[in-house]
């Protein structure tokens, strides 16, 4: 080795033994901590419960503040004493089951982690702040919402006839975890509460419907009608006096009666009658054959309003007389066949009963349908521009109106036949020319058709 290298070893073994002799201290002190940890220094809790508007914590006595149940808000949230810098304190925050708001004081500082000014709902709120020596305030280090749990526990129920839930528990306990809970009562649930006071468990059937005798009386189940009875009476029948109690109904089996007023009613009754037979009943507007308290007010006044097998029309007494409330004819009405009732308007048209394939009407409200179909009728003398039906039931057209329907004119068929109506003649044309003629013919002349228009 020559002379300068062993100067330069001997140089760094100089150099490194001064160094460990004059860092030992330190380098013990070092491994001394690694086999001798420090002790861990538990934080100290203050715990306010129920409520505290201005909470204060004092750091030479706690580190973590708890604020329990609050049930208030915060106006104003303090630390006292003198701090460290990087001094850590939490606050944990909760409520009642109501969100309360915070307000921070002047001591903390708006940074890059707001601090929270509500509470959540029954949650646990902890908010860690550390001391900044720089510009004397406290920093939001973290913000945290953990759930609040509680161990559940069994809802009871009683049940009474006010339909009232008893529930066992507190509200930070077994009312914050509920599940399900029944509702129910025992007996008969009052009037005042939405119920019937009465058992209907074993009541009900066809046509019945809820019904109350009298106010503040008990809910019952039975018919529709307070009284229900038969009636026999037959042909023209003036001021007609069949059994009426209450609202009552009224099933008619006779031949086709013809009413003219019904006698016995008070102001409010309602009647309905209903056809069971096979006859057609009628009943006359405001006839002076009956009483004038007596007499039927009907939304067709021109002629009586039917009821066929089935039909139904009911009535209700207004204090004055009958006034109608409801009608359904029930089957379609076909008339008895008289040859009179069709002609021609110049010559004869001559239909025989076997001749009348459809000769039917309904009547609803003051809407009359006619369905009318003859086949092979004879048309004679000097030919007619209209064949004629006078309308049924003795109704009269409200308007002259007019619709398309099938014909044929002695064997040929013409696609231009039109009926009308005017009055209380249906009319059956060739066409709408009004001058064209039917030909004159036997047994080879045909109309058909549905017409529906408005009657008085």
């Amino acid at each position: 080795m020559n002379f300068s290298l062993q100067k330069y070893v001997r140089g760094g073994w100089e150099n490194a033994r001064g160094f460990v002799n004059k860092n030992f201290e330190k380098i013990e002190q070092a491994i001394n901590q690694i086999q001798d940890p420090p002790t861990f220094i538990q934080p100290r809790v203050c715990e306010l419960v129920n409520s505290s508007s201005t909470p204060l914590i004092d750091i030479g006595d706690f580190d973590i503040l708890h604020l329990d149940r609050l049930a208030e808000n915060i106006l104003k949230v303090t630390i006292v004493g003198t701090p460290d810098d990087g001094r850590l304190i939490s606050f944990h925050f909760t409520d009642d089951g109501t969100p309360r708001t915070i307000a921070w004081g002047a001591q903390f500082a708006s940074g890059v982690i707001a601090y929270p000014t509500t509470t959540v709902a029954s949650q646990r709120l902890m908010v860690d702040v550390v001391w900044n020596d720089r510009t004397q305030l406290w920093d939001a280090k973290l913000v945290t919402v953990a759930p609040f749990t509680v161990t559940p526990a069994t809802l009871a129920r009683v049940n009474d006839t006010n339909v009232t839930a008893t529930l066992s528990g507190t509200p930070l306990t077994a009312l914050l975890q509920a599940v399900t809970i029944t509702l129910g009562w025992t007996g008969l649930l009052g009037l005042v509460r939405g119920g019937t006071n009465a058992d209907l468990s074993a009541t009900g059937g066809a046509q019945k419907v809820l019904k109350q005798a009298t106010s503040g009386a008990a809910i019952t189940v039975d018919y529709v009608y307070d009284t229900v009875t038969s009636d026999t009476t037959t042909g023209a029948t003036d001021n007609w006096a069949p059994t009426l109690a209450g609202h009552t109904l009224i099933e008619c089996t006779g031949a086709a009666p013809a009413f003219t007023g019904l006698a016995g009613g008070v102001t409010g009754q309602r009647v309905t009658i209903k056809n069971t037979g096979t006859g057609v009943l009628t009943f006359a507007y405001n006839s002076g054959s009956s009483s004038a308290a007596n007499r039927f007010q009907n939304l067709v006044t021109g002629a009586p309003t039917p009821v066929a097998s089935g039909g139904r029309i009911a009535y209700e007494n207004d204090g004055t007389n009958w006034q109608l409330i409801g009608h359904e004819q029930g089957a379609w009405i076909a008339p008895t066949f008289a040859a009179g009732n069709y002609t021609g308007n110049v010559s004869t048209w001559t239909v025989t009963s076997g001749e009348v394939g459809v000769c039917r009407y309904m009547l609803r409200g003051s809407s009359l349908t006619l369905a009318l179909s003859v086949n092979n009728s004879s048309t004679g003398g000097a030919s007619s521009t209209a064949l004629q039906r006078v309308v049924p039931g003795g109704f009269t057209a409200a308007a002259q109106v007019e619709g398309p329907m099938a014909g044929i004119d002695n064997g040929t068929v013409t696609s231009t036949a039109v009926w009308l109506v005017s009055g209380t003649n249906f009319i059956m044309r060739r066409d709408m020319m009004a001058a064209t003629t039917w030909a004159t013919s036997t047994t080879s002349t045909s109309v058909s058709c549905v017409a529906q228009f408005e009657v008085t």
